[in-house]
């Protein structure tokens, strides 16, 4: 994101049409995959996150969704979409925004919290995470 276009987003009380397209393309993959995880690639939370997801047996195409923001064009916009958040909507939790990745997403539920949020639950509720993860055909 320019340094111009970070500075003057918050003048303009109309979204822009780049954020509107990096939204609906945020949310139809949370709508269509089991497990999505908006990653940086070269971010160790992140590796972390998909390694803890491939050891609880949450892995192929079908299974999980990531996506490298930093190797994709619109990863900017996209990552300025969550960072706004959109609430519920249609289906998907998303209460809490969060601009930093991994940004994770199981059945349409945000894990607030990235790596850390996702690590606690899966060691202090590991029964809830299985029931999401076999809830959303993740696993």
């Amino acid at each position: 994101m320019s340094l111009l276009r970070r500075f003057f987003s918050g003048i303009s009380t109309y979204p822009s049409v780049n954020m509107e397209a990096a939204k609906a393309k945020a949310l139809e993959e949370i709508r269509s995959n089991p497990v999505v995880v908006f990653s940086k690639s070269g971010c160790p939370y992140c590796r972390n996150t998909k390694n803890l997801l491939r050891s609880l047996g949450v892995e192929g195409k079908d299974k999980l969704k990531v996506l490298e923001l930093d190797e994709m064009s619109d990863g900017p916009d996209i990552q300025a979409a969550l960072a706004e958040g959109f609430g519920s909507e249609e289906g998907i939790v998303y209460e809490q925004a969060q601009r930093t990745v991994p940004n994770i997403f199981i059945g349409g539920t945000h894990i607030p919290g990235g790596n850390d949020g996702f690590v606690k639950k899966s060691k202090n509720e590991p029964a809830e995470l299985e029931k999401m993860l076999k809830d959303a055909g993740a696993l």
